[in-house]
């Protein structure tokens, strides 16, 4: 009955925080044991969420608390007198999602970065005019390296999503660049016969 109350008390806690807009959330996994007779907990991971001012997640990031800084032994007085060890923790990145979102409120792009800021994975979401997802792609922006087939920019800011298309002297489509956060992922090249078909 104890643990159905924290579940629920748990999840209360975390829909009032997605409710409000904006924020951090921060979901703590200890680690229970008994020690001279008393229960001690002990933080063993993290997840730490925040929200912009829509409601919307930003980021996520995966944190461990097992790497111990220092460990000591203290004399405790009163009823459970005794010595106990003491361990102070630091926390370390082991995951990191960062979310972008368009004006809609759909998730455009993910990335996932790993300890050090390793870039993992980006993802992109493509949508209609009715914000059904129409394509989804994921690749690793280290692999996908190719300074040929970067577009020039003209204009400051960030594109995350556009396409390009190549024409021949009649307007005809001969090829067509799909490009994602500046890197061309899809190219589609077009071979007509000679009754353009």
């Amino acid at each position: 009955m104890l643990s159905l109350l924290k579940h629920l008390i748990w999840i209360w806690m975390l829909s009032c925080s997605l409710v409000s807009g904006g924020g951090t959330t921060t979901i703590k996994v200890f680690h229970v044991f008994e020690s001279f007779g008393t229960e001690t907990q002990e933080i063993k991971n993290s997840i730490v969420m925040n929200y912009d001012t829509e409601g919307f997640l930003t980021d996520s990031t995966i944190y461990s608390h097992s790497l111990p800084l220092s460990e000591k032994y203290i004399y405790v007085l009163g009823h459970h007198e005794g010595l106990k060890l003491q361990r102070t923790y630091d926390r370390e990145m082991v995951l990191a999602y960062h979310f972008e979102h368009n004006k809609l409120g759909n998730r455009v792009s993910t990335t996932l970065f790993g300890t050090g800021d390793t870039l993992y994975w980006k993802e992109f979401q493509k949508y209609d005019d009715r914000g059904n997802c129409i394509k989804q792609i994921r690749y690793n922006p280290i692999k996908a390296v190719n300074p040929e087939m970067m577009p020039i920019k003209d204009e400051p800011g960030e594109m995350i999503w556009g396409e390009s298309y190549n024409y021949d002297s009649t307007g005809t489509v001969l090829e067509h660049k799909e490009l994602y956060n500046n890197y061309v992922l899809v190219i589609t090249t077009y071979d007509l016969d000679s009754l353009n078909i």
